[in-house]
């Protein structure tokens, strides 16, 4: 990949990185599509035209929690009952990645841009990195906020949590079928009944 005079390798790296993050997103992305479309019991198309309105992942990961929600029955508050593991789980889960959120949409709409540190002795090679910033008009939004340049280290640890996530979304929603199935043959659809106080 053609990069600036002398950083051709750190031009490669750092773009193959955001490459690999943004593919890592779009299959956590598939999972969270494929567990709402279990729970729906919809055709895939119509589950497509529900999910894919909703434009920002955020959304998509609300939307797939509110669905997941329906499938548990409500815990009995007078005998102290509590939320089923799956529920508690799918909590963890979505936190931990709505902490990711802000890393994706850095790399998803920030510039980037090659950096160098100019304080190298003489004869020394400067250290040369890219990095995704906040662009200055954005901050103006939040001053205060502090919010890190993303470099190619950043990012590849960005990757390992997600495979991590990917790999629990996919479980979860293997997890989630044999409750789903047994909703529908004992009420008819995917949702566990509810009283509506």
């Amino acid at each position: 990949m053609p990069g600036p005079l002398g950083a051709e390798k750190e031009t490669a790296e750092f773009y193959q990185a955001v490459g690999r993050a943004i593919t890592e997103w779009a299959q956590i992305d598939g999972e969270l599509f494929q567990i709402s479309a279990n729970i729906l019991q919809a055709n895939l198309r119509h589950t497509a035209i529900v999910y894919y309105r909703l434009q920002s992942l955020d959304q998509r990961l609300t939307l797939t929690g509110d669905l997941v929600a329906t499938v548990f029955h409500e815990p009995e508050k007078k005998s102290g009952g509590h939320p089923h593991d799956l529920q508690k789980s799918w909590e963890t889960l979505a936190s931990e990645t709505r902490n990711e959120l802000q890393t994706r949409n850095q790399l998803a709409h920030s510039p980037t841009a090659l950096t160098m540190d100019f304080t190298a002795r003489e004869g020394q090679k400067p250290d040369i990195w890219w990095a995704s910033f906040i662009s200055g008009t954005e901050r103006m939004r939040r001053p205060k906020r502090k919010v890190k340049e993303l470099r190619t280290s950043d990012i590849e640890n960005h990757i390992t949590v997600l495979r991590s996530l990917l790999d629990r979304f996919r479980f979860y929603r293997t997890s989630l079928v044999p409750i789903i199935n047994e909703n529908i043959r004992e009420y008819g659809c995917s949702a566990a009944p509810f009283q509506i106080e």
